[in-house]
């Protein structure tokens, strides 16, 4: 395609409109071949596949030949321009159309914006500081606490006892919403530990000083972000029978329950829980170092953003924290900050973040950086091994572009962050266990 005119507009340092104006003659072979293909693959009774009569083809698809035909015409004209100027678009164009009168040029604008100039500084001999620690028995021991509650038994308390929190009560339960009872909520002989907010806000606590036999009637309402939408912001009443209380009973660390655990004796459970403690403290470790080269690299870069990408980010950054409200049953009125200062401070965020991935990404093609297919497949086998039972689901998904570029994408970043430590000047400092993990829990 040979475009009739073309006019370039800069509207900022990043942002572009350009105006393209396509010839009649170029659009009249488009239709023709949009034509010819629409008879070729037609189906109309009383004709032949590919027989039917080009006038009887325009008037039945004429509105689907005329679409696709501006389509074409804006895709072409406007990748040629793009690709002439050698622009290095940011994110997707924005195109204006207009109306097309047949037989004439058509002209159409689009405004876009471009990849700033990234010029990296600050990483070459960089001097960071790396906090370490090592295990300690407290750290271990707590960690070997929580394998032993995980095998907690339950005794059953008195018959005039009442619970409380970390009691498990055993209960029949019946919800109603508007009087009728609704669907998945009864419950039959359903243990229950207090303050293990599994159920709804409320429940649980509505339930703390009730003993075995009572009656409780709970007056409540499911979250406004419950993921059942007939249920979502109920007000719901629970009839529930207490059938027993009972108390927990921690369990003793012994070479029974370690091999529970798939370890031969107490004391591999114990090397095991010494060794996961120091692999936190490691990754805590590298959390902290990258977060000051990060800090060094945004400070010591300062370039024009594309406010489109800024947007993309704050809007996936946006979604996610919503999200994360409703699993934990809450809303952004929940929140100690207004909805105004939460979204100033996750603009922040994606300001940072687009900032650091433009540099990054500068800094790892300069530097011919790349992520080996053998660590992406390790990476693969790690997610695998934690989903042993959807193994093969995982592996398809992970086999797919999406679901390669969210392991690439983190891989990439480490990579090039490596690299940069090679070029830097960095001096570790021994520092205690509980405060490194306190940082980064």
């Amino acid at each position: 395609m040979n475009l009739k005119d073309v006019k370039i507009e800069k509207r900022s340092d990043l942002e572009r409109n350009v105006t393209i104006t396509v010839s009649a003659e170029d659009i009249a072979k488009i239709i023709e071949e949009n034509t010819q293909r629409a008879a070729k693959n037609a189906k109309l009774d009383g004709f032949r596949p590919g027989k039917a009569p080009i006038t009887v083809i325009k008037q039945k698809y004429n509105d689907q030949i005329m679409a696709e035909t501006m389509q074409t015409v804006v895709s072409q004209g406007l990748t040629k321009v793009i690709t002439d100027e050698k622009f290095d678009i940011a994110t997707q164009p924005h195109v204006h159309h207009t109306e097309y009168k047949d037989g004439e040029d058509y002209t159409f604008s689009a405004h876009f914006e471009i990849m700033p100039a990234v010029e990296p500084k600050g990483y070459q001999k960089a001097k960071l500081t790396k906090d370490v620690a090592k295990a300690t028995d407290e750290l271990t021991n707590e960690l070997l606490d929580k394998f032993l509650s995980s095998q907690v038994e339950y005794k059953a308390k008195r018959a005039d006892a009442k619970a409380k929190d970390g009691d498990q009560v055993k209960m029949n339960a019946i919800g109603y919403k508007d009087g009728v009872a609704f669907e998945g909520g009864k419950l039959d002989n359903y243990p229950l530990v207090l303050g293990s907010k599994s159920f709804i806000p409320g429940f649980e606590e509505g339930l703390v000083g009730a003993k075995k036999g009572d009656k409780v009637s709970l007056d409540l309402a499911f979250p406004e972000e419950y993921h059942a939408k007939e249920l979502a912001g109920a007000p719901v009443v629970f009839e529930v029978e207490v059938l027993e209380i009972a108390s927990p009973k921690k369990a003793e660390l012994t070479d029974e329950l370690a091999k529970k655990f798939g370890y031969e004796s107490a004391e591999k459970l114990t090397e095991f829980a010494a060794s996961r403690v120091q692999e936190d403290l490691n990754n805590a470790s590298e959390q902290k170092l990258r977060r000051e080269l990060f800090d060094l690299l945004e400070k010591k870069n300062d370039f024009t953003l594309p406010e489109s990408m800024i947007e993309n980010e704050f809007n996936a950054i946006w979604q996610a924290y919503e999200m994360d409200l409703a699993r934990a049953g809450k809303t952004i009125a929940d929140m100690d900050k207004s909805e105004e200062e939460l979204k100033v401070e996750n603009k922040g965020l994606a300001v940072r973040r687009v900032k650091l991935g433009l540099v990054l990404s500068k800094i790892g093609q300069e530097n011919k950086v790349e992520v080996k297919d053998e660590d992406i497949a390790a990476e693969i086998n790690k997610i695998v091994a934690m989903y042993p039972q959807q193994a093969d689901q995982v592996k398809a998904y992970y086999a797919s572009q999406q679901g390669r570029n969210e392991i690439v994408g983190p891989l990439y970043e480490k990579a090039v962050c490596d690299f940069i430590y090679t070029q830097a000047e960095i001096k570790e400092k021994e520092v205690k266990a509980e405060e490194l993990l306190k940082e980064f829990a």
